[in-house]
């Protein structure tokens, strides 16, 4: 705790004291706009570094946000599922100073942190609407900057693969980017899970904390990204402090989900996402995640990559990876893109909470394929296709097959 309270106030104080002559310079401020493609929740769009989108200096106010149009069929076990379902996000950037921006994005939402998809057919009744992004960018070098609040993820993902966090994953905390030798980025992060710590107060028999002596749940990160050539590799250290012994609804604990009672919320969804859990229905491990990672552009239009990561908590059920091939680009009219992911992963090997929400389910302890296929209407307009074929609960004597098929139609703005 003591370190996100110095990291922010340093934040702060470069930012109050921040030179008024300081100018970025040209090709800082020419930089093209990546907050819509950073908002993407389709792997096949690229895979940009998250850099913080620069404005003119002229403009500074910027409007964005997207619609997305999604026809779902879920196919399991038991029964076929189809819906249709849609998002919408909205907000804005805009220039404190030279060095200093914030962003701000409201969406659709109902308190899941991977999911902000809303169903039609609910009676014509209004949508719920969330904080989806809050935060301050200051910038102190060249594609080096520091980030505070909510915000979009700001790890590096190969092809943006979401085997470790899903696209709609908001961290809450603090993180600096920071460019060394022009060819390496080197991220540091802590965020806040839970910051609510409380310890019950004596003979009171209707608490419901998981953690009856009061730990805060923070997430501490470190990546580190090498660019060499035609090849791309890093490696990242994710630690989860105090997270065994939690209940699963820590990683829930706002919208229709709240603190308390068994795994299971009313509607029978099970929070855990695979994960191992003790008698008590909290969680069995902590998860110290360590993650490897290369990609290789083959040509200017197929690259390969692989992700592996591996939870160093325990000594079973802790690895994970995925092998992904892409081809083709989405940027000029009649453009399209081809997808393929084959993913495996372990029971424990990631916290299954965060991360993908679409494979087998949203659970770990699973294995399968994912095809997927772009292509550009118009400006500011794709038409993706995304099937899932999986299996879940791989580890136990009857697994499941699990398939989803997504249609989605996107503006951006």
């Amino acid at each position: 705790m003591k370190k996100t309270t110095l990291l922010l106030a340093l934040l702060l104080t470069s930012i109050l004291g921040a030179d008024k002559n300081t100018t970025l310079n040209k090709q800082q401020v020419d930089r093209p706009s990546r907050l819509a493609e950073g908002y993407g929740t389709n792997q096949l769009l690229s895979d940009n570094l998250p850099y913080m989108p620069d404005m003119k200096i002229e403009n500074s106010i910027k409007f964005v946000g997207d619609i997305r149009l999604r026809s779902q069929t879920i196919k399991d076990e038991e029964s076929t599922q189809s819906k249709f379902r849609y998002r919408v996000r909205a907000g804005f950037q805009a220039k404190v100073n030279d060095n200093t921006k914030i962003e701000f994005m409201l969406a659709t939402g109902e308190g899941d942190p991977v999911s902000t998809n809303q169903d039609f057919g609910n009676g014509f009744s209004g949508a719920n609407v969330i904080i989806d992004i809050a935060d301050i960018y200051y910038e102190y070098g060249y594609h080096s900057f520091i980030r505070a609040g909510k915000m979009k993820l700001p790890f590096y993902r190969v092809q943006k693969n979401q085997m470790l966090w899903d696209n709609d994953l908001r961290p809450e905390g603090i993180f600096t980017k920071y460019k060394l030798l022009q060819n390496t980025d080197i991220t540091v992060g802590a965020f806040i899970v839970r910051g609510d710590a409380q310890t019950p107060k004596q003979n009171d028999t209707n608490t419901t904390l998981s953690n009856p002596e009061g730990d805060s749940v923070y997430l501490y990160t470190t990546q580190v990204v090498q660019h060499l050539g035609y090849f791309r590799v890093g490696a990242s250290a994710n630690v989860y402090s105090s997270l065994k012994g939690e209940s699963p609804y820590v990683m829930y604990n706002s919208g229709k989900y709240s603190e308390g009672g068994s795994a299971n919320d009313g509607q029978g969804k099970n929070l855990s996402k695979g994960n191992s859990l003790d008698a008590n229905g909290n969680y069995l491990y902590d998860y110290y995640l360590a993650e490897v990672f290369a990609k290789y552009k083959i040509t200017d239009s197929l690259a390969v990559g692989i992700d592996y990561i591996y939870n160093f908590a325990i000594k079973e059920n802790n690895h994970a990876f995925n092998i992904s091939l892409m081809y083709g680009k989405l940027k000029k009219n009649g453009d399209y893109k081809l997808g393929y992911y084959y993913r495996d992963t372990q029971k424990d090997a990631v916290l299954g909470a965060y991360s993908d929400s679409d494979f087998a389910g949203g659970y770990t302890d699973s294995k399968g394929h994912q095809l997927m296929a772009g292509y550009q209407l118009a400006k500011n307009t794709q038409l993706a296709v995304t099937y899932i074929y999986s299996t879940k609960y791989v580890s136990t004597p009857i697994p499941e097959n699990f398939q989803r098929l997504h249609l989605d139609l996107k503006f951006k703005f």
